[in-house]
């Protein structure tokens, strides 16, 4: 039988189909597998839905410390609490700090939840702020600030030991005192709590603002309280303020001092004196000279060789007066102190008229 391209059912016009169907028509027929229509894949329907599987919701915290002018100041340390039982303590420029700056805490991929940043300690020379802790959420994929801890600078304060003659004498130990009068510190001279290392001077942070007493109740080696005085001294301190007090004066250890006046009590001098034991004379204390270690005419200090009991004499009174009546005392010498040894009283001579 002959075939025409009509009885193809394909026109002469689309002999390049016809030769497409015809290839087709072979190689589906090249096969000893008997032709039928393609199977479907099996499509299995999940019998209950799995759970889907997404990233963990993480988001930034942005911790700031700074002082009353906001100045960034640091390093601080803060408690974090946060979800799932999350508990870190966290101080400025430790290693899960992102943030290299001073002042700034950058905490990163935390879970999201509501976290609670509490200050447990602060910047040598600031106080924890009243507002300690601060709340603030983590959103995921965000970076949140948290409300600024603002510091007040603690009040400090200038003390010093000096001798009588106001040279600074070093190694004492000055004890701080509350309202209430108990110790709440103690400072020695040149250690960590001292900033100015010099010795007989003392620079330190107090607590807090309110009322101290500074008190010299521990003097350098060789050195005792005057007789008489109050070695506290007191400060009203005010937050982010320095303090000076004046300098505690110190008197020699085994020492005594005393004063020459006339009957209204008014200094006057110069005079001589005498020291010595029964039966033995020992030295002499001439008033701004020889012995004396007080520079104010009038008023005299002696440093004694021993703790005992000596005699302390008027022998020479000051110029146009009678010697005191009586003239001589016992003064009993302490280990470790100095002791007032009274006053002398000088009445005025009668210049005769002429």
């Amino acid at each position: 039988m002959r075939f025409t391209p009509l009885s193809l059912g394909v026109a002469t016009g689309h002999r390049a189909s016809a030769a497409v169907l015809c290839t087709v028509l072979v190689a589906a027929c090249d096969t000893d597998r008997p032709l039928s229509p393609s199977t479907p894949p099996k499509v299995e329907v999940p019998t209950a839905a799995s759970a889907m599987v997404r990233p963990s919701n993480v988001g930034n915290l942005i911790i700031t410390s700074v002082d009353i002018w906001k100045n960034p100041i640091g390093p601080t340390m803060f408690k974090i609490t946060g979800p799932t039982a999350f508990v870190s303590n966290v101080t400025d420029n430790d290693p899960i700090d992102a943030d290299k700056s001073v002042g700034k805490i950058w905490l990163q991929n935390l879970a999201v939840g509501s976290y609670n940043i509490c200050e447990v300690a602060s910047p040598v020379g600031y106080a924890i702020p009243d507002w300690s802790c601060h709340q603030s959420p983590v959103k995921s994929g965000t970076t949140t600030g948290v409300e600024p801890f603002v510091h007040n600078r603690r009040p400090y304060v200038d003390a010093a030991y000096t001798d009588i003659l106001g040279t600074p004498i070093g190694g004492g130990t000055m004890t701080v005192k509350d309202s209430t009068g108990t110790p709440v510190m103690l400072i020695l001279d040149n250690s960590v709590l001292d900033m100015k290392k010099t010795n007989g001077y003392f620079q330190f942070y107090l607590p807090t603002a309110g009322k101290f007493f500074i008190c010299g109740v521990n003097p350098p080696a060789g050195y005792a309280v005057p007789p008489g005085l109050n070695p506290c001294l007191t400060v009203n301190a005010q937050w982010n303020a320095g303090h000076h007090v004046e300098s505690l004066k110190m008197y020699p250890s085994e020492s005594a001092a005393w004063r020459v006046q006339d009957p209204f009590g008014a200094l006057v001098g110069p005079s001589l004196f005498s020291v010595s034991i029964p039966g033995v004379f020992l030295f002499n204390v001439e008033d701004n000279s020889t012995n004396d270690l007080d520079p104010t005419v009038g008023r005299l200090l002696a440093k004694f060789p021993s703790p005992g009991a000596y005699t302390l004499c008027q022998t020479v009174a000051p110029p146009n007066r009678y010697v005191a009546n009586p003239a001589c005392r016992t003064v009993n010498i302490v280990a470790g102190t100095s002791v007032y040894a009274g006053f002398f009283t000088n009445n005025e001579k009668q210049v005769p008229s002429q």
